[in-house]
């Protein structure tokens, strides 16, 4: 719930908006608090960091031309409808992205102490992808699942997908397929960063500032 609901603020400060993570001590789960407009001050410190960036390196071309075009796509993002839909993938899609990471670990076993540690790196990171996989289809294939899952929250469909069905104008099973493929790429993206991680370090190192 938390990696979830962190995944949804996260996503929320870095395209303008105050947001924190908490339990819905009302009807259970989480629920990330947010604000519905975007401040000002938030977004001058984003641009500011693009700046920033791009003024650290300003002798590398390389860098450059990323900031540039992370500068551009955040824009694509934060000042159209996209900001929403990114809002609300970013809890089951912060919980892909934090599997990945502790699959990574588990393989890699990178700042790991003991077998123990990746072990247990290991047991999160798949544990997070079957429970996604099975809520997933559970959504795809079941009309009770689909009905009970409109219902949370009160009703109303407030929830996730159905917020980024509505506003894609997609069924709630092809939302739900969508982050079923993104589960299952999941292993297969924290494997292939392990066993590409030299060409990884390689672009890094070429996008410190010279």
């Amino acid at each position: 719930t938390l990696v979830h609901e962190m995944g949804h603020s996260l996503f929320a400060w870095l395209f303008g908006c105050w947001s924190v993570p908490a339990f819905d001590l009302r009807y259970g789960g989480g629920v990330a608090l947010t604000s519905p407009r975007q401040s000002t001050a938030i977004l001058a410190c984003v641009y500011a960091g693009f700046v920033g960036m791009a003024w650290v390196s300003r002798r590398n071309t390389l860098a450059l031309a990323t900031a540039a075009v992370l500068a551009g796509l955040h824009a694509g993002i934060a000042f159209t409808g996209w900001r929403n839909i990114g809002f609300f993938s970013m809890g089951h899609g912060g919980e892909l992205l934090f599997a990945a990471l502790a699959l990574y670990r588990g393989v890699a076993g990178k700042d790991t102490a003991h077998g123990l540690e990746r072990l247990a790196y290991a047991g999160v990171g798949w544990f997070m992808v079957l429970h996604n996989l099975l809520f997933d289809w559970g959504l795809m294939t079941s009309g009770h699942e689909r009905f009970w899952y409109g219902q949370a929250k009160g009703g109303g469909h407030w929830m996730d997908f159905d917020q980024i069905a509505s506003r894609l104008g997609l069924s709630l099973e092809l939302v739900a397929a969508g982050f079923f493929l993104a589960g299952v790429l999941t292993p297969f993206a924290a494997f292939l960063a392990f066993r590409y991680r030299s060409y990884v370090y390689a672009v890094i190192d070429r996008l410190q500032p010279r």
